[in-house]
């Protein structure tokens, strides 16, 4: 595939363009894939606001720099730029993440968390280890696009500090795993041959803490 991503920039014009581009690029990525494993497709919606949204109030910004529900892919221009600036690198990589979301709700796996979490009690713990799980796959989601993605020397080139930027959750390590984990898992989408990299649900619990 040839992804060809213009400038970014700081007008809503100018990020909408690169997100357009983006997603444009992440569906020639993803959409082979599912399709060929019998799964219907449709593209994400993307909004640069906050809400509303189907899934009840959207975090607030100290909670997420940006989010997915339902189809659709929250950017809010005001957070994003506040946390990431305008490197293209890192806005990239936090766009792919919640594309990630994406497609684990067109392959299903969404459903299949819903319906799990639904099954355990209000305060069950596993609850929270079914969210780290369901997060760090959409994170070694992103890093498995970015490797293999014309892009990737986006990838190689980040350093230490902007991988601990599109790494960040305020929400903290409970709900998204550790700093460390969710470095971990991005690596590993990175260096993965597959979406098989990014099997969270087989992984032991240290690994999804």
């Amino acid at each position: 595939m040839t992804c060809d991503l213009p400038d970014i920039g700081r007008s809503e014009a100018r990020l909408r363009g690169f997100y357009e581009a983006g997603i444009e690029c992440l569906d020639s990525a993803w959409r082979p894939a599912l399709l060929e494993e019998g799964f219907d497709w449709a593209s994400p919606e993307l909004k640069l606001a906050a809400g509303p949204s189907q899934c009840g109030e959207p975090p607030d910004e100290d909670s997420a720099t940006a989010f997915y529900c339902s189809g659709t892919i929250f950017m809010p221009r005001e957070r994003v730029l506040g946390d990431l600036g305008v490197a293209s690198r890192s806005h990239l990589a936090v766009l792919a993440h919640e594309y990630g979301h994406h497609v684990q709700g067109r392959s299903r796996v969404l459903r299949a968390v819903a319906v799990r979490t639904g099954e355990l009690g209000e305060n069950d713990p596993k609850r929270l280890e079914i969210n780290r799980r369901t997060e760090l796959q959409a994170e070694c989601f992103a890093g498995l696009f970015l490797g293999g993605a014309p892009e990737r020397g986006l990838v190689e080139s980040l350093s230490e500090k902007e991988i601990s930027a599109v790494n960040r959750s305020t929400v903290g390590s409970d709900t998204h795993g550790t700093r460390g984990n969710q470095q971990e898992w991005f690596h590993r989408g990175i260096e993965g041959d597959g979406p098989e990299a990014c099997n969270t649900w087989s992984a032991p619990a240290s690994q999804v803490r």
